[in-house]
């Protein structure tokens, strides 16, 4: 699960869930503007954002059911929303952070900041995000540790704020860079008052490893993911960056250097490993999938539909989340222009065919390198049965490859909450990263 870049997109799946990323996006008329445009999402007026889409836009939805099938778009963004972070409180006014055309609204919701960005044109606002801010740290970096701050970034493109944690004891030989899933994260990959990565990072570094966290690009540049829209990928969104972090570390004296990923970051780690020409040692897989993003997003929909009641609009949801999943079979036959007008499981076709050409089944049936699959039993995003078993089947015998699944741990490896299955519990439910998890990892990477 990652917090979802909610990018507001034309004629998308109607059932939202956070996992990786979602999005919507719609244009309005000549006569919106950003404020207005934030007020009408964040007050769920449907009938109004409906009358300031571009004619085109509209043809489209009048061909899924018109204003009453967008109706249920936004009462699923809406619910979703509350689901994850709680009641919205309220919403600033909107405000320009310097990039053309960019503007910016606060809202807030119980649980979590979210900003609302805004990409204005002479036409209008052709481009959305909703984008969940981090709550700060209140914890204390640990006595006998050390936070060290570093830039990263691939070459040509704007450095990322990160930390290297390391304790007192450490040799500085062996160093691990945690990579997020997809969606804005910043460096602690923090959901809610949970922050993994920063529990991830310390756990680590009290067992002799040194750990690099990164904010990740989205989430340090925002306008800049609205300014791409649907031509954004994976290699702009992770893998370069994540090349560029190893190789900073090696320049750095480290011997040995591993990827820890996450969710999509999971996913892509085996591909961005073979792409870094050996400046990975290694890799640890924390809930990822050989599966595609869509098939993933497939499944996690028919969770949140099966708390529909039965009826007509249900049935209308599952028709078009089986169109989407058909569609997301056909993407080598589109051309890009094709890709970056379709839009499935809320992302653009264009990202989803980026990480399939990640090819990361393939990658990791290619490496010789030591790597270390993680799953916890109770992950209803990425499942024991469908996902890390797939891994199993791909990758079983392999004696550069290890295998470790946790009985009752969730997607953020912690004990579920009481409102285990759903994104709520991340929020609601202060998670603790497990310690035998973190043990296993530091094991790994200090014997491989």
């Amino acid at each position: 699960m990652q917090k979802g870049n909610v990018k507001l997109a034309a004629v998308t799946a109607a059932v939202i869930v956070v996992l990786l990323l979602f999005s919507w996006q719609w244009a309005p008329s000549d006569d919106g503007t950003s404020s207005d445009f934030a007020d009408a999402v964040s007050g769920g007026d449907a009938e109004a954002a409906y009358a300031s889409l571009v004619p085109e836009l509209r043809e489209q939805y009048e061909q899924l059911g018109g204003l009453e099938y967008f109706q249920t778009q936004m009462s699923a963004l809406g619910a979703q929303n509350v689901l994850s972070y709680g009641p919205l409180v309220s919403v600033g006014d909107s405000y320009e952070p310097g990039a053309e055309g960019i503007s910016c609204t606060y809202m807030e919701y119980t649980y979590s900041g979210m900003l609302m960005w805004t990409h204005e044109t002479d036409a209008g606002v052709d481009t959305f995000y909703m984008t969940p801010r981090d709550l700060p740290s209140s914890e204390a970096v640990p006595e006998g540790m050390v936070e060290t701050p570093v830039k990263v970034g691939a070459e040509g493109m704007t450095e990322l704020d990160g930390l290297i944690a390391s304790s007192d004891d450490s040799d500085h030989s062996v160093a691990v860079v945690l990579v997020s899933g997809s969606g804005p994260n910043g460096m602690n990959c923090a959901i809610g008052h949970s922050q993994i990565f920063q529990q991830l990072a310390w756990g680590l570094a009290e067992r002799g490893v040194d750990v690099l966290r990164y904010d990740d690009r989205t989430y340090a540049e925002p306008w800049a993911a609205v300014a791409l829209g649907n031509s954004l990928d994976i290699g702009y969104e992770t893998v370069d960056d994540a090349i560029a972090a190893a190789s900073m570390l090696k320049s750095m004296g480290y011997g040995k250097v591993y990827l820890v990923g996450h969710s999509l970051g999971a996913m892509a780690a085996p591909a961005i490993v073979e792409e870094s020409d050996g400046l990975y040692d290694g890799l640890v897989s924390l809930a990822g999938s050989p599966r595609s993003l869509a098939e993933i997003s497939y499944d996690q929909n028919l969770l949140a539909l099966d708390a529909i009641p039965d009826g007509p609009e249900k049935d209308v949801l599952k028709a078009s989340l089986d169109a989407q999943l058909a569609a997301a079979g056909s993407l080598d036959g589109m051309t890009d222009e094709q890709l970056m007008s379709t839009v499935l499981f809320g992302m653009s076709a264009y990202y989803l065919k980026s990480i399939d050409n990640l090819d990361s089944a393939g990658a990791a049936q290619r490496l010789d390198v030591p790597m270390l699959f993680l799953q916890g039993t109770s992950d209803w995003q990425v499942t024991y049965d469908a996902d890390y078993t797939a891994w199993i089947d791909i990758l079983d015998g392999r004696e550069n490859v290890s295998f470790q699944a946790y009985m009752g741990l969730n997607h953020l490896f912690s004990i579920p909450g009481a409102y285990d299955g759903s994104s709520a519990d991340y929020y609601l439910t202060p998670m603790t990263f497990n310690v035998s998890v973190i043990d296993d990892i530091a094991d790994f990477v200090l014997s491989a």
